[in-house]
């Protein structure tokens, strides 16, 4: 599809008329479009001009190019903005509508005289819009837009039917594939004309649901460590990782398993038997805490049975510096003292002798201490690991005192399935 635009004076004359005749033509080498869907604003793009000389330009009062579908390095193209607008408006392009587009002269800063306007008809009824500009032409793909599949092994880019999996066991490998119908940059642009916003959301947040029920898990948790680049924000329409695996690779960065771990781990004590489980991911931002739009959801029936105790993630044991199991028993007794509602079942002792604490200024011996490892039971049901420390004050005459709880050391939480102990 091509355009072609009819102006009343040339370039040059319209400069005239603002006074920048004077102007260095270049300053001016750019158009400005806006696009309209049914008569509201819905985006704008600027045309670069500077590959023509300043006489091709000053002395223009019409030019065309392609629209849509066009080839070649014609200044004039559009097509790649008309494409780009397509992508943009998504789902609001489904049906007949009427498309306007005008054009301004620009000068990188500001939208100056418009050159010319026009509409057309077009009708988006028999597919997704959005999809076919981002060029989404793969049929699974097209069948099976914003859905997340799963499978029991990596899935690329094309699939079959046979390839997806609708039951899954808690302790198999279990991995995804989110296909979305349009870019992430142009999810974006729906509601950001600031280009800008681009920087903003390169992560993603995910949602759990079990029977129907949002599962909670902690905010951070929500927040998946996975980071798109610029590039991947701009050409990526689907994208997979895996959900869990026996040995995660640290190098995959398209991971949901710490998510994935913590909705076992939060939820273990309910979780026995068969349940339906919903899973919805969204573009976030982190510096904004805000997501933008939902890149697929997807559903697994899930079936917690024999749990694997040998499986090195699912069932994480922690290794012991040095066995003393009277020095062990000591540092339960001591923590369970101080924290009702939560019990802890076994330490493992992370350092193999005792460190003295001493007053900085003065020398004199504070306390000694030592770290242990505790496997935890909350009163919910839940278990997690979670090093602590434990400490003797000094009495004096080379005698210490009673053992007692000190506090947990930042960041070594890690929780397990209660049913890894059994």
């Amino acid at each position: 599809m091509y355009y072609k635009l009819f102006m009343d004076s040339t370039i040059k004359q319209f400069l005239e008329k603002w006074r920048h005749a004077k102007s260095a033509p270049s300053t001016f080498k750019f158009f400005y479009t806006k696009y309209y869907i049914d008569d509201v604003y819905t985006s704008g793009y600027k045309i670069d001009l500077s590959t023509l000389t300043d006489d091709q330009f000053m002395n223009t009062s019409t030019f065309g190019a392609a629209l849509s579908g066009g080839s070649g390095s014609d200044p004039y193209k559009m097509d790649e903005r008309f494409k780009e607008f397509l992508g943009t408006a998504g789902d609001k392009l489904n049906g007949k509508h009427k498309i306007k587009i005008e054009v301004f002269m620009y000068d990188k800063y500001h939208v100056y005289e418009m050159f010319g306007s026009g509409t057309l008809d077009i009708n988006g009824e028999g597919g997704n819009m959005a999809a076919n500009a981002a060029g989404i032409k793969d049929e699974f793909h097209q069948k099976h837009l914003r859905k997340i599949v799963f499978g029991s092994k990596p899935l690329g880019a094309e699939l079959k039917e046979s390839d997806v999996i609708s039951d899954y066991t808690v302790g198999q490998p279990l991995y995804y594939r989110i296909f979305m119908d349009n870019t992430m940059k142009n999810y974006i642009s729906k509601h950001y004309k600031n280009t800008y916003a681009l920087s903003f959301f390169h992560n993603v947040y995910v949602k759990f649901y079990l029977d129907g029920q949002l599962a909670k898990i902690d905010e951070l948790s929500n927040r998946g460590s996975i980071t798109f680049t610029d590039n991947e924000m701009m050409t990526l329409t689907n994208y997979g990782g895996y959900v869990f695996v026996s040995k995660r690779d640290e190098k995959e960065k398209q991971s949901l398993m710490p998510v994935f771990e913590k909705l076992l781990f939060t939820h273990n004590k309910s979780l026995s038997g068969t349940h339906k489980l919903k899973m919805e991911v969204y573009l976030y931002s982190q510096g904004l805490n805000q997501t933008v739009e939902m890149l697929g959801e997807g559903e697994l029936n899930i079936h917690l049975t024999t749990i694997n105790h040998s499986d090195p993630e699912l069932c994480f044991k922690p290794t012991a510096a040095a066995s003393d199991p009277d020095l062990e028993a000591k540092f339960v007794s001591a923590y369970n003292k101080d924290n009702p509602g939560a019990v802890a079942k076994k330490a493992w002792l992370k350092y193999t002798n005792w460190d003295v604490r001493k007053n900085e200024l003065t020398g004199a011996i504070l306390n000694k201490y030592r770290n242990a490892t505790l496997l935890v039971q909350t009163a919910e049901g839940n278990c997690s690991y979670m090093e602590a420390t434990f400490a003797m004050d000094y009495e004096g005459n080379g005698k210490y005192g009673y053992i007692h709880f000190s506090g947990l050391v930042p960041g070594t939480y890690r929780p397990i399935l209660c049913e890894c102990l059994k």
